[in-house]
């Protein structure tokens, strides 16, 4: 799967986190994030990132750093632990998968040129 399909997932389980959360106060959901959604400043610059990295490896590379502190992020917050409802569970479950796969990917991306032999043309 490619980054920008994965990068969709992502931001599609975002924006259902926040319905599902059915927070309050919207403002603070969407700046500062809640146990189902990312914060959305986050968010955006994860697309920055997944951007960058179609053209360059060390925008992949920190596309995957990204995404790595994006998932460890829920056990420092306490996120995992939370008493959630079974819907945002499901919501963050799929955040945390699709954020991984990301990473993943951006990972592959970011040393896609130094693990293949290089080809050269015999003409």
């Amino acid at each position: 799967m490619t980054l920008t399909r994965l990068f969709a997932i992502v931001v599609a389980f975002d924006v259902l986190g926040l319905v599902v959360a059915g927070s309050g106060d919207l403002g603070h959901a969407i700046v500062s994030g809640t146990s189902a959604n990312a914060p959305i400043p986050f968010v955006a610059v994860q697309a920055l990132m997944v951007a960058a990295a179609l053209r360059h490896r060390a925008a992949a590379a920190a596309l995957t750093v990204l995404c790595l502190v994006s998932v460890i992020s829920g056990f420092g917050d306490g996120s995992y632990a939370a008493d959630l409802s079974a819907a945002e569970r499901v919501v963050q479950i799929g955040i945390v998968a699709a954020t991984a796969a990301l990473g993943a990917v951006a990972a592959r991306a970011a040393t896609r040129n130094l693990t293949e032999p290089e080809i050269s043309a015999v003409g």
